[in-house]
């Protein structure tokens, strides 16, 4: 009988390991991903500003427009515009303050300063400050559309009727 063993042979190289699957990130792939998320956050959080600005803004000069069509029906039914006492009887929503001189200063959307001149071709000025800071004009004028003349201002220092009227930018 034979009996046969064998001997393994064995290799001068030993023969590599397996490969390992490798789990997870690396730190590069890591910090890459991270720096795209703040990119990306950032870019949400500054386009969410400028439409939270616009808004502020939009409501600002909505209000101007709600407190000309009250100065004019009370010029239409009185032949004279309403001082800021009396604008408050006739629309009751906002303040509004004397805007003849700077103690009139506009310091919200709801606190409209005003101003009326008289004579042969009376015009009636307010001026109102947005809460994102941007003053904001409207003139009216007697048998004058006023939604057309609101106009933003540069300054928010000089917010009042008087001084801001005909200034800024269409």
């Amino acid at each position: 009988m034979r009996i046969h063993i064998s001997v393994p042979q064995v290799s001068p190289h030993p023969t590599p390991a397996p490969a390992r699957r490798r789990r997870g990130f690396t730190l590069i792939e890591a910090t890459f991903a991270l720096i795209l998320i703040t990119i990306l956050s950032a870019l949400a959080v500054a386009g969410g500003m400028i439409l939270l600005s616009g808004s502020k803004d939009g409501s600002a000069k909505h209000n101007l427009q709600v407190a000309a069509a009250a100065a004019e029906s009370y010029y239409n039914e009185w032949a004279s515009f309403p001082s800021a006492t009396q604008m408050a009887s006739a629309e009751s929503a906002f303040s509004y303050v004397d805007g003849s001189t700077s103690a009139g200063l506009s310091t919200s959307s709801t606190v409209i300063s005003v101003y009326a001149t008289t004579g042969a071709s009376p015009t009636y000025t307010m001026a109102v400050l947005s809460d994102s800071g941007s003053c904001f004009l409207d003139t009216v004028a007697p048998l004058n559309s006023s939604t057309a003349d609101v106009h933003k201002t540069t300054t928010a220092a000089n917010c009042y009727a008087s001084t801001s009227a005909g200034t800024g930018s269409w």
